[in-house]
């Protein structure tokens, strides 16, 4: 790919790398918003579930500090192992916390062990290992949320898939001294369902205000980015091509013809195959323009050069040398086609009408042909020698080609 064909190009690579990378941006703002909005709704049902745990605490220690002193052994530091205190314990806590969805209740004492549960299968374990235990223990609150396949609840019935915050509440006396802890298991899988809706209701919101941004951004890139493309396009073209006839310019058309005699010797395959160049001249030029002023000779030159171009095979190219001169190049051709190529444009100039107002005005041109089947022969060389075959053309009378001058043979034109 040529550098211009990479300039041209940069504009749509750019585009298509800033829609990937916004793309990309696009996910990774979801993702972490998802995942923020999740932690902070996540906080505030933990925070919600421990300030209930901590209220329903206070008001169990209110209303039932001396059946709590005694019936749960926070006195005596005993299990409660007689079965129908247990049921009695069951009852009165199922009937206190049960409107609260409390699943499951522990009382540790103070040294942690399990002075009472719901789940009797655990009262007298001991857990002074418990770290969050201790937390409570020394005064502090400790919640966490977790995911349970399946808990029994007060009224021992198993719920499935429930989220469930555990919150670890100090268990004070008259005097503010620590004599033991409650655990308390709230199930919080409404709250829990209520804050994946609102993720997801936060990041439909948001995903389509990105959306809308990004495709308001797009429009007015992507226009940017046409006109940016069409604007070096032209410049590419002024570059590229003469402004008076549409057709190569001079350093374009040299650029081009000696790059592909290069490649010519190369690849060549066969001897047959030539490297040929035109050297194409307007027969008394001067004349138009001193007669019929410079407009009518920029209009002569203009459609002498889209008549040439015309009149070439698709691979082969016109440039203008330089003021009434242009030159056609034939990267793959044979000697003869060469010759044909030049008849063909003698007679279509020949045959050209200009219109001057009501007046038409006839052009001939002169042509200097040259080819080359030898690998010395350099682009300057092959140009000189067309240069010279085409002076011949005008000595000899123009309105014709040379091929040979030494041979000074003139073929001329014949409709």
């Amino acid at each position: 790919m040529t550098s211009l064909a990479r300039a041209l190009d940069s504009p749509k690579t750019l585009f298509k790398r800033l829609t990937l990378i916004s793309i990309f941006s696009t996910l990774i703002i979801l993702v972490a918003a998802g995942y923020s909005i999740s932690v902070l709704y996540e906080n505030h049902v933990v925070t919600y579930a421990r300030k209930n745990a901590v209220s329903l605490g206070e008001a169990l220690v209110s209303s039932e500090r001396e059946n709590l002193l005694t019936k749960f052994g926070l006195i005596t530091n005993e299990p409660v192992t007689n079965n129908a205190l247990r049921l009695l314990l069951d009852n009165s806590l199922h009937s206190f916390l049960g409107p609260y969805n409390i699943l499951k209740i522990k009382v540790f004492s103070a040294s942690g062990k399990i002075l009472y549960s719901t789940d009797h299968s655990i009262i007298g374990h001991d857990d002074s290992n418990n770290s969050r235990l201790n937390n409570a223990l020394s005064g502090a609150i400790d919640a966490q949320i977790s995911a349970k396949d399946q808990m029994q609840d007060l009224a021992h019935e198993v719920r499935f898939d429930v989220d469930v915050v555990e919150t670890y509440v100090p268990i004070r006396d008259k005097q503010n001294k620590i004599i033991g802890a409650f655990e308390i298991y709230q199930d919080m899988s409404d709250e829990k369902t209520l804050v994946r809706r609102g993720v997801i209701l936060s990041m439909m919101m948001l995903g389509g205000i990105l959306l809308v941004v990004y495709i308001s951004a797009f429009s007015l890139l992507r226009s940017a980015a046409a006109r940016l493309i069409a604007t070096q396009e032209e410049l590419a073209r002024l570059a590229t091509v003469d402004p008076a006839t549409n057709v190569l310019n001079r350093r374009e058309v040299l650029h081009r013809a000696a790059s592909d005699l290069e490649l010519y010797h190369r690849n060549r395959n066969t001897p047959e195959c030539t490297f040929g160049l035109l050297m194409v001249d307007i027969d008394h030029f001067k004349s138009i323009n001193d007669t019929y002023g410079h407009l009518i000779g920029d209009e002569a030159l203009k459609q002498v050069a889209e008549c040439l171009n015309s009149s070439i095979p698709p691979e082969c190219y016109v440039g203008r040398y330089g003021g009434e001169e242009f030159m056609v190049a034939l990267p793959v051709c044979l000697a003869q086609t060469a010759e044909e190529t030049a008849h063909r444009l003698l007679n279509r100039i020949r045959n050209l009408p200009i219109q001057i107002g009501q007046r038409t005005l006839n052009l001939t041109i002169s042509i200097g042909v040259a080819t080359t089947q030898t690998q010395t022969l350099t682009f300057e060389e092959l140009l000189h020698q067309a240069d010279t075959n085409l002076y011949a053309a005008k000595a000899a009378g123009r309105d014709c080609y040379v091929h040979a001058p030494d041979t000074a043979k003139c073929v001329a034109s014949v409709s």
